[in-house]
């Protein structure tokens, strides 16, 4: 799973099978990119993109990804990753939609793109 959360309370997240790489990891980010350009085509100017210190994160790749969409990007803290916002959105995620042993007929989340957003 990788998620993303906006200082206003959006929430974007993308369910992968299989292991995240830089690759998915960057994929996610374009996809992220084209619906905030669609919201807003001046959303650079006024966002900071927090991440934590995974490996995926700070892959050359990744890096040179970011510089060529030009997003402004900031790491926090080694072995801080429960300050991202994110890690709540995983754990309810996890432990609601994406748990075997709760079974849900309905669910709350709408589709957009391969993007999902509350």
């Amino acid at each position: 799973m990788i998620g993303a959360i906006s200082s206003k309370g959006r929430t974007f997240f993308s369910i992968n099978q299989g292991k995240n790489n830089s690759k998915t990891f960057s994929l996610f980010m374009l996809g992220l990119i084209e619906m905030l350009d669609s919201i807003n085509s001046d959303w650079r100017k006024s966002t900071t993109i927090l991440l934590d210190n995974a490996s995926i994160h700070r892959a050359k790749f990744t890096k040179s990804y970011f510089e060529s969409y030009g997003l402004p990007i900031m790491y926090l803290a080694p072995y801080s990753f429960k300050m991202a916002a994110v890690e709540k959105l995983f754990s309810f995620v996890k432990s609601r939609d994406l748990n075997p042993l709760v079974v849900r007929s309905y669910s709350k989340y709408v589709f957009i793109s391969f993007i999902y957003t509350i």
